[in-house]
């Protein structure tokens, strides 16, 4: 599903329970139907969250091989302060977010980063917001991306000391739904804590890619060991204290990302259909400053970029600006998620990925300013703050 947990952190370090069984299988009923919306409305409504759990993963060809256990710690306040830790057996980051900076450590480095949090996004500083909103987000919108979902039965989960009742579902994902194409069409199975409504337990199959090419299929379970929803947290747990041997860097690691750019090149020419199935021909807006954004519907960064695409669109359409919006998704899957968010500009389809390539869109979202000779006069990789848009967007006037 969209945005997973294990997913995430895997993406963000380093991509890598024996089979379980469940001889029920659960037919498609209302009951499991409303128990998940019912939790996906708790989600949406959270003011303050902490939680604290454990991404365990094994190896489906070795169920008695090792297993791989990454703990997790998301929280944030009611005033949106932030703390994001992955602690992996390869790598730890550890992020705060308060008081209008970012601060990024790494213990492997013994490296830190403090960047202004409204410089962050596109900075390829890690963002503690986009682990805790995309843990957060996997479930509040769990309810739009079902296909099934059946009721396992009622059992007792053991979080520290106590036992909750918990209600056990199965659900498969909805292949036209936003997480439908990342997804394998395997049942997935929740532990519902039935009084609180929070996810206690998570399981589910993935393929996972280690860095030289090789897929590995996966037994992935999240279990929760602490959650306290709209409580008061205490201030400390959003204050960052660097280690004293630890030194502040503006790159983590020291080695800046290698990223195409495009910048002074041609704009390369393309005829693409837009979500109405009316071509467009790029080469058709000479004359006029195009703002293009290579985006899918599953990308983190690529929704927290949207709505500041959607501002600068009604800002500056009237002055000849065009936002062209370039997804390479099946279309109707695009369209429901540009139509329930509300976003007007345009958007066209890249069936084939031609344009992607053309324009080395390998990561996303990819965002460039066309100026009017149909030169690129600025070229991004990854989410841009309005602030660095506007700039760009005023450079060609």
């Amino acid at each position: 599903m969209l945005q997973r947990t294990a997913a995430m952190i895997a993406a963000l370090m380093l991509c890598a329970t024996a089979t379980w069984s469940h001889a029920q299988e659960p037919k498609d009923d209302p009951a499991a139907r409303q128990l998940i919306n019912e939790v996906s409305k708790n989600y949406k409504a959270f003011k303050s969250y902490h939680f604290q759990l454990t991404v365990t993963t094994s190896l489906v060809d070795m169920p008695e091989g090792p297993k791989f256990e990454t703990p997790v710690v998301i929280a944030r306040n009611e005033d949106g302060a932030i703390r994001a830790e992955i602690h992996s057996e390869v790598s730890t980051i550890i992020g705060v977010t308060n008081d209008g900076f970012t601060w990024v450590y790494v213990p492997q480095f013994n490296e830190y980063t403090k960047t202004p949090t409204e410089d962050v996004v596109g900075s390829g500083v890690p963002n503690p917001k986009q682990i805790t909103d995309g843990f957060i987000r996997q479930f509040a919108d769990l309810s739009e991306m079902v296909l099934t979902a059946g009721t396992i039965g009622a059992e007792e989960f053991e979080i520290g000391d106590k036992k909750i009742p918990v209600t056990k579902v199965e659900y498969t994902i909805d292949p036209d739904s936003p997480a439908g194409e990342m997804d394998n069409g395997e049942p997935k199975w929740l532990w519902i804590d039935t009084s609180r409504k929070l996810i206690m337990q998570e399981q589910f199959s993935d393929q996972l890619e280690a860095p030289d090419g090789t897929v590995f299929d996966t037994h992935q379970t999240m279990r929760v060991a602490h959650a306290s929803i709209n409580e008061t947290l205490p201030d400390d747990l959003f204050v960052f204290v660097a280690p004293e041997s630890a030194k502040e860097v503006a790159v983590l690691g020291g080695v800046e990302p290698e990223y195409p750019d495009l910048t002074g090149e041609m704009a390369t020419d393309f005829t693409l259909n837009d979500m109405s199935g009316n071509p467009l021909k790029l080469s058709s807006l000479r004359g006029k400053v195009v703002l293009m954004d290579f985006w899918a519907t599953w990308c983190g960064p690529c929704r927290e970029e949207m709505p500041i695409l959607e501002t600068l669109h009604k800002e500056f359409k009237d002055d000849g600006l065009v936002v062209i919006g370039v997804n390479g998704e099946e279309p109707g899957l695009a369209k429901k998620f540009l139509t329930d968010n509300g976003y007007t500009f345009r958007v066209v389809s890249d069936p084939t990925k031609a344009a992607h390539i053309n324009y080395m869109a390998e990561y996303i979202p990819t965002v460039m300013v066309i100026d009017k000779e149909g030169k690129i006069a600025s070229y991004f990789v990854g989410a841009q703050s309005e602030a660095t848009l506007r700039s760009a967007l005023g450079k060609v006037g």
